[in-house]
């Protein structure tokens, strides 16, 4: 349990204010309309994932390939409301309601850890002027330092490989955390860390961390796929 936690009081709470444009998330931000990273990372996928997305779904059918994204996408909306009302309200030293959702059970022990380390922010707007903006899952005390979370679920677990595009999103939203609030908190309180949290159907949650070095190095990812988004737009 996270016993070392500082004692601080939550963050100001910014509402997401979302828009839809087509196949494209947009926040109405106080840096204007800016695209969610969610949506900058889809734009900008490799040609390789691409082609590995494009035969995956003529393997499976177009007709399949579109309810299993739907289902995947309702599944993790699902469990971001659970995690959400979860972490807002855990009673410590309670355990997790068993049985309420596969996922949720597979990420229950990971939550109740992240809701003990003294938890600053909850499914908060958050954004950047290099252009882009989005939700912030959780920012807490975890294991030592201040952490910003992302919660993600899988019907198998992924391989380290397989999660890049996770890890470009972590950063983003570390250094949109950092850039939302900084005014409001010192850099001795901005997350020094993150945590992908996968929710697996039937087993532990899968977890990678990431410290400052891989954040700094994802980061720097991030921004070359914001160019090519922005380079897409004109």
């Amino acid at each position: 349990m996270n016993v070392d936690c500082p004692k601080l009081a939550p963050l100001p709470w910014h509402k997401p204010d979302r828009v839809h444009r087509g196949r494209q998330r947009f926040y109405r931000t106080p840096l204007g309309e800016l695209p969610s990273v969610t949506t900058i990372l889809s734009w900008t996928k490799s040609k390789e994932a691409r082609a590995g997305l494009n035969r995956w779904r003529d393997r499976v059918g177009y007709q399949a390939s579109e309810e299993i994204k739907h289902e995947a996408a309702a599944r993790g909306t699902h469990l971001h409301a659970i995690a959400e009302e979860q972490l807002k309200a855990w009673v410590p030293d309670e355990a997790p309601p068993p049985g309420r959702d596969p996922y949720w059970d597979s990420l229950a022990p990971v939550a109740e850890e992240v809701a003990a380390g003294c938890v600053r922010l909850v499914e908060g707007a958050i954004w950047h002027p290099l252009g882009y903006a989005g939700t912030m899952d959780w920012m807490a005390w975890w294991r030592g330092a201040w952490t910003a979370g992302d919660w993600k679920s899988s019907k198998k677990e992924k391989k380290e490989e397989w999660v890049g595009d996770y890890k470009l999103q972590a950063a983003a939203y570390t250094a949109g955390v950092a850039y939302t609030y900084r005014d409001v908190i010192p850099r001795s309180e901005m997350p020094v860390n993150a945590l992908i949290a996968i929710a697996v159907r039937g087993k532990d949650a899968q977890l990678f961390g990431m410290g400052p070095e891989e954040l700094v190095s994802s980061w720097n990812e991030f921004k070359e796929r914001v160019r090519l988004h922005q380079e897409m737009k004109r």
